[in-house]
């Protein structure tokens, strides 16, 4: 699975600077910045544990519900890209919504009160 992600990256890549919408050097230095952030971020997911607790889950999902409402809300300035803009919006949303519903539906019962 991996390597068809790297060969649909530099696929992606390579027609970029094919259609002259990038430099070589502008999809190098992207690229290298994507592998030093995946890098940073997985050193980071096995060093701290965050990620593992149900608060972590909850900001997460938060994170992500905003970020689909400021996207469906924001204005590009590319309206053929307009559709696939809503569309990733949506998508964003309703996970979250789902990732919330599932934090909430999952929580523990409280204990009865002592006596």
């Amino acid at each position: 699975m991996a390597v068809a992600i790297v060969l649909l990256g530099a696929t992606v890549a390579a027609a970029r600077i094919a259609v002259g919408a990038h430099w070589p050097s502008d999809v190098l230095a992207g690229a290298g910045v994507g592998l030093l952030s995946g890098l940073a971020g997985a050193w980071m997911s096995l060093r701290w544990r965050f990620w593992q607790r149900r608060e972590a889950h909850a900001v997460m999902a938060l994170i992500v519900l905003s970020c689909g409402v400021i996207l469906a809300r924001i204005d590009l300035g590319y309206p053929l890209a307009r559709p696939l803009q809503v569309v990733l919006a949506a998508v964003g949303v309703a996970a979250a919504a789902v990732a919330l519903w599932r934090l909430w539906a999952s929580r523990s019962a409280p204990a009865p009160p002592p006596g």
